[in-house]
């Protein structure tokens, strides 16, 4: 990973700056993390989605995405439902923030692996904010 980071940063492919959040995502994040009714694999990808801005360059983005996705993906299908909607829309707000190409693929090809019912409801928060 690092020989492959280093020569699409040669040619500017990831941005310098990493993505760029925008003003209210940390707050959405911390309360997903703060809420007592989720599960505690929840609010731990909260607490990792809540670091995300603190974050300075693509590489280190990409790495704690690693974390986000193999939490996300150990959650079992209808656990916590209402903080489980909050957290996939948070994901999916990654996906269309300036400077987030480079995390695409860690986010997708690591978010595959979810149960069948919570992908679809991914695939469904990708498709209302694509909508928007």
């Amino acid at each position: 990973m690092a020989a492959i980071f280093v020569k699409q940063q040669k040619r500017r492919r990831w941005a310098e700056t990493g993505v760029i959040f925008t003003p209210g995502y940390a707050e959405k994040a911390e309360h997903i993390a703060s809420d007592p009714c989720s599960i505690e694999k929840l609010r731990a990808a909260g607490t990792l989605l809540a670091n995300l801005p603190k974050l300075r360059s693509t590489y280190a983005e990409v790495e704690a995405l690693k974390g986000v996705c193999s939490m996300v993906c150990a959650i079992a299908d209808g656990q916590a439902p209402a903080a489980d909607a909050r957290l996939l829309t948070l994901i999916a707000d990654i996906l269309f923030m300036e400077n987030s190409r480079p995390v695409h693929r860690q986010l997708l090809s690591g978010l595959h692996r979810m149960p069948p019912r919570r992908f679809e409801a991914f695939k469904e928060c990708i498709n209302t904010k694509a909508r928007q």
